[in-house]
């Protein structure tokens, strides 16, 4: 399965680095439109969010494997077999 052809997937998939993956990012008008319209949905309550400790993870391709990269945890956790197309 490849990522459709001039997809913001098909382009990241391009890139070699990270850095040029998050100039893709960084300059995407997608990208850009997806995370306002996720953000407009209002999920999350305002008053009960600035409380809240800020808790990030990441899901990467490394090797084959899918790893999740959390802070909390000693380590990462490896989850499956695949490829950075994949994604």
């Amino acid at each position: 399965m490849s990522p459709q052809p001039g997809s913001l997937l098909a382009q990241l998939a391009a890139q070699s680095s990270p850095e040029a993956r998050a100039q893709v990012l960084e300059n995407s008008a997608d990208a850009a439109t997806a995370h306002a319209e996720a953000a407009a949905q209002g999920a999350t309550d305002g008053e009960a969010a600035a409380d809240t400790e800020v808790h990030y993870i990441a899901l990467v391709e490394r090797a084959g494997r899918l790893l999740e990269l959390d802070g909390r945890k000693h380590g990462y956790v490896a989850h499956l077999r695949m490829s950075r197309f994949d994604i």
